[in-house]
């Protein structure tokens, strides 16, 4: 066990209170990795690089067990919020290492920090942290000081803290890209603050926010093609460039996510289309998380259908008198009538006053 276990400073990273460990009590960076980590070239990678239960083992957990530091003191706490079970599993019990997390997406590798923190941290703690919410995938703004970040670049292995040596500013040309730098980056926090989310409801509620702004019934019905040409001409896609983040918000991304083809465990793209569906105006970032909660609760699963399915179709459900005129209003087969009764008990109950045994498919 180490002889001396500093405590976390605010709301640094695990490679910020390495940085501060090195600083304080090792004469190279390699001999670092080894203590820590029991790997020389551990700093190589800044979101982590080596063993946490070895970590873990000569801190004596004081910092907390593997799976609290791995969640809440590393960027794959986004990741791992996004995970499915079976691979959140499998990554916290060590089966799997963290990095299978990031798979093909893109990370910015950039060590991130906020000026006006910077001069803080140093008068009262005599040296600059790297704080996690500026590490997040899709942070660009400091939400304390609503400024820009700056990305530090370092060509060589070292534990770093933060300066303006090799340092660039992340860019916004007006306020209203620094506004929707704001909005990416409060969603990029409260993903991370979530621990656990359902992407497929994620999905459920982006694609009803899309389907109620361009009166379209379902995902099927929705023009990506025009969406991506709207995304196009926001100003968080006009700044995404100058972030350093242009390869996340280029082609037909959007359909992609919410198609569940690809991307749709990246929090860097959950953060980005939920600041876009911000800066149009058509939700916050509480209120679209304020119904990601899982539950079992039948009345509540009630209540969450009903902000599922569009207006247009309620509306159709409560006009009609049968399975075929339900149909005809939406331009939908019978079937897929038939299906939305038997899936959603809201439906059912509209659709229960005129629903006979005599309307195909339906049990």
């Amino acid at each position: 066990m180490l002889a001396y276990i500093p405590s976390w400073v605010e709301d640094e990273t695990l490679y910020s209170w390495c940085a501060r460990w090195h600083l304080a009590f090792s004469p190279s960076t390699k001999t670092t990795g080894r203590k820590l980590f029991g790997i020389a070239s551990a700093p190589k990678t800044w979101q982590f690089g080596g063993s946490l239960s070895r970590f873990c083992l000569i801190t004596g957990e004081r910092l907390g067990d593997a799976k609290t530091v791995l969640y809440e003191r590393t960027i794959f706490g986004s990741f791992l919020v996004l995970a499915s079970a079976e691979h959140a599993r499998r990554v916290t019990e060590g089966v799997s290492p963290p990095s299978a997390l990031l798979g093909a997406k893109r990370v910015q590798l950039g060590l991130r920090y906020c000026a006006s923190c910077l001069v803080e941290h140093t008068k009262i703690h005599g040296i600059g942290l790297w704080r996690m919410p500026h590490q997040l995938p899709g942070a660009s703004i400091c939400l304390l000081h609503v400024e820009p970040l700056r990305q530090k670049r370092e060509k060589q292995q070292l534990w770093a803290v933060p300066d303006s040596a090799n340092t660039s500013t992340l860019l916004f040309n007006n306020a209203k890209e620094l506004e929707g730098g704001r909005l990416v980056s409060r969603t990029a926090e409260m993903i991370f603050r979530a621990r656990t989310l359902d992407v497929a409801q994620m999905r459920a509620s982006a694609t009803k926010i899309l389907c109620e702004a361009h009166r379209a019934l379902d995902t099927k019905r929705l023009d990506f093609t025009k969406i991506h040409l709207d995304w196009s001409q926001s100003a968080i896609a006009a700044c995404i460039g100058r972030s350093g983040g242009n390869s996340l918000g280029v082609g037909p991304w959007i359909g992609d996510v919410l198609r569940g083809r690809r991307s749709e465990r990246n929090p860097a793209r959950w953060a980005m289309l939920v600041g876009y569906l911000c800066e149009r105006g058509w939700v916050t970032p509480e209120a679209f998380f304020d119904n990601l909660t899982k539950t079992s609760d039948a009345q509540e699963k009630i209540w969450k259908e009903c902000e599922l399915i569009p207006l247009a179709v309620v509306d159709a459900f409560k006009r009609s008198s049968s399975v075929t005129e339900v149909a005809m209003i939406l331009n939908v087969h019978d079937k897929t009538i038939a299906k939305w009764i038997r899936e959603y008990s809201i439906i059912k109950s509209i659709a229960k006053s005129w629903l006979t045994k005599n309307d195909p498919n339906i049990s």
